[in-house]
């Protein structure tokens, strides 16, 4: 099975650099341009199904992609985004200027130290990692898409590549950037085919 894990496209609060966890913001203009040129590069795929975070900036993406293949969009709430609990809205100017202390520690330790009111990158990573397994389980062969987040995508990928969660900050997630994984191949694990991919955004 080949599975397109893609980020969703811009947000305002992307834009404005805002703290976006589990806030429900939609596609701006450019997102939504992101998106349909996204389904366009996925458009003469096979897709098998098509699935995506229960929040509507990545479900908006997922949908476009699902209307070149005429399928569902099935949603799924443990693709969510981290939850960024006390910070959601918050702008990195905020965070830096009142919350240094936090961002400190958590840039020591990204994979465990729990955002106030929100999660930690190792929950995230548990909860996320599960939906994939479910996926993979339902779907033996053919192509998936699964629309998720920049923090999402990063955890799993590191899941993928045995990567320790210390080091997510080594993997870039773009927005609409499209990342390529193939399960069940002639390794028993999956490999990572493409990172990242943005050309199709010119």
């Amino acid at each position: 099975m080949i599975l397109y894990l893609i980020r969703h496209g811009e947000t305002d609060w992307n834009a404005e650099r805002r703290c976006q966890g589990f806030s429900d913001r939609p596609l701006n203009e450019t997102g939504r341009r992101q998106a349909e040129a996204t389904a366009a590069r996925l458009s003469e795929i096979e897709v098998e199904a098509v699935y995506s975070s229960s929040l509507v900036r990545a479900s908006e993406l997922g949908q476009a992609v699902a209307n070149y293949h005429d399928l569902p969009v099935q949603t799924i709430d443990a693709l969510k985004e981290l939850n960024q609990g006390d910070f959601e809205g918050l702008a990195l100017s905020d965070l830096v200027e009142k919350h240094s202390a936090f961002l400190q520690r958590w840039f020591l330790d990204p994979a465990d130290v729990r955002v106030p009111g929100g999660e930690s990158m190792r929950e995230l990573q548990t909860r996320a990692w599960a939906a994939i397994e479910e996926i993979v389980a339902r779907h033996d062969s053919g192509a998936v898409v699964v629309v998720a987040h920049n923090l999402c995508n990063t955890a799993l990928l590191c899941h993928i590549m045995q990567l320790d969660l210390t080091h997510f900050r080594r993997i870039r997630q773009d927005e609409a950037a499209i990342n390529v994984v193939e399960f069940g191949g002639r390794w028993p694990h999956p490999v990572v085919l493409s990172l990242n991919d943005t050309c199709h955004l010119g």
